[in-house]
């Protein structure tokens, strides 16, 4: 047992090195500019925010059942949320991607451009970028717009980008606990399937809650962990208990 533990040891030591190898690359300019001649993905572009963030993967703080642990994030009136979708890109097929995913996206447009906790829901999206002033091309990078300019396709200019800005430019748009729980359950009310959201299939895939302070937790475990937001939505319990892929942001980078 004593050589399987050693061994596992180095393995998970030569796992955790390579994950910080490309976490660095990815923040290259080499990397920017391979990813011009290539195709990316969503999963590109969340695992290109999470280095870029200073994101790491650990466990939601807990003090009762992990089942209620979304209520305990609610319960705590010092946590400020904002909402993060990623996205590929920005395009006609993509933003109608995302509309097909309400019950009638007309009335969602409308109500989610008039609700007033909307600024706190992001979409982050890949792009190749160019520097406007000297032309230069920069290379692969993200994109941050406010969800309703997303699906609206109203703004002509983005409102921030991994290039020239940093992590705390969403922290200016969290709001506190009670407003967010207000917005999550208007915004996912919405949406066709929510009854799905504990399943591969749910309308609320590739999008993060996030605390001013760092921690993220997924929407679908956030809605699997809050019976007061599934009360809320009407929706069932979960089938399947949540695991921790929870995220807490570090300003040192990778930690193990």
């Amino acid at each position: 047992m004593r050589g399987y533990a050693i061994h596992s040891a180095r393995r998970l030591r030569l796992l955790r090195c390579l994950v910080a190898i490309i976490e660095e690359f990815i923040c290259t300019k080499e990397f920017s500019m391979l990813i011009q001649q290539l195709h990316w993905w969503e999963k590109t572009v969340e695992y290109k925010f999470i280095a870029w963030s200073k994101l790491k993967f650990d466990a939601i703080p807990l003090d009762g059942n992990l089942e209620q642990a979304g209520d305990a994030l609610f319960s705590n009136e010092n946590n400020e949320f904002f909402l993060i979708e990623f996205k590929k890109k920005k395009d006609k097929k993509h933003i109608e991607k995302e509309l097909i995913k309400f019950d009638d996206y007309n009335v969602a447009l409308t109500k989610i451009k008039n609700h007033k906790f909307n600024r706190c829901h992001f979409v982050v999206y890949g792009g190749i970028f160019t520097n406007i002033e000297t032309k230069e091309k920069l290379g692969f990078g993200l994109a941050f717009e406010h969800y309703i300019d997303f699906i609206a396709s109203e703004n002509k200019k983005i409102l921030g980008s991994s290039y020239y800005d940093e992590y705390k430019f969403f922290e200016k748009y969290a709001i506190k606990s009670k407003d967010f729980f207000e917005y999550l359950k208007f915004f996912c009310s919405l949406k066709k399937g929510k009854d799905s959201y504990s399943s591969s299939r749910s309308p609320f895939a590739n999008a993060l809650a996030v605390t001013k302070d760092g921690i993220a937790v997924s929407l679908n475990e956030l809605i699997s962990t809050s019976p007061k937001l599934q009360m809320a939505l009407n929706v069932p319990e979960p089938t399947i208990q949540p695991e921790k892929p929870t995220i807490e942001r570090t300003i040192d980078g990778p930690s193990w």
